[in-house]
């Protein structure tokens, strides 16, 4: 999970996303950021405010298959 600030991360990288991406985890990113342009496709969900942050935790959780083989 990476619930860094959307406004913030914009256009700043993070270690831990590249981390994950490379590992093979499933990622939660903010929407329209740098974060979400390097998540592969169907590798994870991304999120605009934290009621939308928690349907993404959530969603991931239960499709955590379908993400981790994408």
């Amino acid at each position: 999970l990476c619930p860094y600030d959307p406004i913030g991360y914009r256009r700043r990288s993070s270690g831990t996303l590249t981390e994950g991406i490379t590992a093979g985890l499933p990622t939660v990113v903010p929407a329209g950021s740098w974060l979400s342009r390097q998540q592969p496709p169907g590798t994870g969900t991304t999120f605009t405010d934290r009621e939308s942050f928690v349907q993404a935790v959530r969603e991931l959780v239960r499709d955590y298959d379908r993400f981790r083989l994408a």
